[in-house]
């Protein structure tokens, strides 16, 4: 595949197809939402901006989950044509650049809430580019994902390490260790990813402390 891919666009049909797939009633891992809920939230986030705002700044929260269950209520197959068209002309990440940019975590994050909250979920197979923009987008932004973390992190696939914190005063460093996939979703809050961490006892202590939830 070129490596001009727009792995965000890719990832959004797949979420899209499992959405018809699995149908609007069926669990995720962003307990307690359903498919139902998880659609709509994926539908307001990139055409209600006055409602999106609420997903950071928490005066509005009420308001984003006022419109999102608005949403929700919609008929099944419009909200996963919505979740499948994307965004907007108007909307920076209806661009092909920024939506990599913007979406590609979101995407892969959402459709493995679903697939894995199935009963014996599989795990996917991802083509190594798709693999390596995970990766580089964790080198990007890791940062900002583990800025509650309560003690150095560094997240390793083995071949590769991200410094996603560094130890604040008084803590040492623990290193998290899996595919590149886990590493995604253990660093999006997802506690059943599959991932080793390795540190001294008072540091694993402190890790288990950390709410990365997103």
């Amino acid at each position: 595949m070129s490596s001009n891919q727009n792995w965000a666009r890719i990832e959004r049909e797949h979420f899209a197809n499992t959405l018809h797939l699995v149908g609007p009633d069926a669990p995720t891992l962003c307990l307690p939402w359903t498919t139902r809920d998880l659609a709509a939230h994926v539908v307001v986030r990139e055409r209600r901006p006055d409602a999106a705002l609420g997903l950071i700044i928490p005066l509005l929260n009420n308001h984003l989950e006022a419109v999102r269950q608005k949403v929700a209520k919609s008929d099944w197959n419009e909200l996963i044509s919505q979740v499948r068209s994307g965004p907007k002309s108007w909307n920076p990440m209806s661009w092909g650049p920024v939506d990599n940019l913007a979406n590609v975590f979101e995407f892969f994050v959402h459709h493995e809430d679903v697939l894995r909250a199935a009963a014996n979920p599989a795990p996917r197979v991802l083509p190594d580019e798709y693999t390596a923009l995970l990766m580089s987008r964790l080198h990007d932004g890791a940062w900002l994902l583990w800025r509650r973390a309560k003690v150095g992190v560094i997240l390793t696939d083995g071949s590769s390490s991200v410094v996603a914190k560094r130890p604040p005063k008084g803590a040492g460093i623990v290193t998290v260790t899996g595919q590149v996939a886990e590493l995604v979703m253990k660093s999006y809050g997802r506690n059943n990813s599959q991932v080793t961490v390795i540190g001294a006892e008072q540091d694993l202590a402190l890790f288990a402390q950390t709410n990365l939830s997103v």
